[in-house]
């Protein structure tokens, strides 16, 4: 899980927070805020998709492919803190960058197209799409930036673009930005001017 705590944040205002009835109803206003905040900063996640990538996906919305990071994205609100994340494993990736490399090859094969990524999903891995094309009497080249296949019938296309590593840029999402620090001391405000 990656996640951040609002403890820190919240430490400038514990008077306040001593003051309140009912802090824990205080710290899910945040953590709700939080969980707003963040889907924001997907919804504006830079820099923009290689070419490629935009080609597998069927269109240019960074951190958004399946929508699955969008939606995982919850809090937990305790009596003084508030923890705010997702369960996705990828996330890591997507907040501090990665560059990824084969285990088992020599280099990385990566779908050319979107119905290419679909027989990945399909057949559960590059090798066994390979595979089930020869079955079907597909002739298979491997070239040093390609794996193209050629039908019976037909042209030759790229199947899978060939790499040694591809780096996948740093696009956080999951931070306590100037605006959010001034909305968290605003709900705390807020939550002193409900006792009045």
């Amino acid at each position: 899980m990656i996640k951040i705590t609002l403890k820190e944040q919240l430490e400038g205002l514990g008077n306040i927070l001593n003051k309140i009835n009912n802090p824990r109803r205080v710290m899910e206003r945040v953590g709700a805020y939080m969980v707003s905040s963040t889907h924001e900063k997907i919804n504006k996640a830079t820099p923009p998709n290689s070419p490629l990538t935009i080609l597998n996906k069927r269109g240019r919305r960074v951190l958004k492919d399946t929508g699955h990071l969008f939606k995982s994205i919850t809090y937990r609100a305790k009596k003084k803190s508030v923890v705010v994340g997702t369960d996705r494993k990828y996330a890591y990736v997507h907040q501090f960058g990665a560059t990824i490399t084969p285990k088992n090859a020599d280099k990385l094969a990566i779908p050319f197209g979107w119905k290419m990524r679909r027989e990945v999903e399909r057949y559960g891995s590059v090798r066994a799409v390979i595979e089930e094309y020869k079955r079907r009497g597909w002739e298979i080249f491997f070239t040093e930036k390609a794996i193209v296949g050629k039908p019976r019938r037909g042209k030759a296309r790229v199947l899978f673009v060939r790499a040694g590593k591809v780096k996948i840029p740093a696009r956080p999402f999951l931070y306590v930005s100037r605006k959010d620090k001034a909305r968290i001391a605003q709900i705390f405000l807020d939550s002193l001017e409900e006792i009045k």
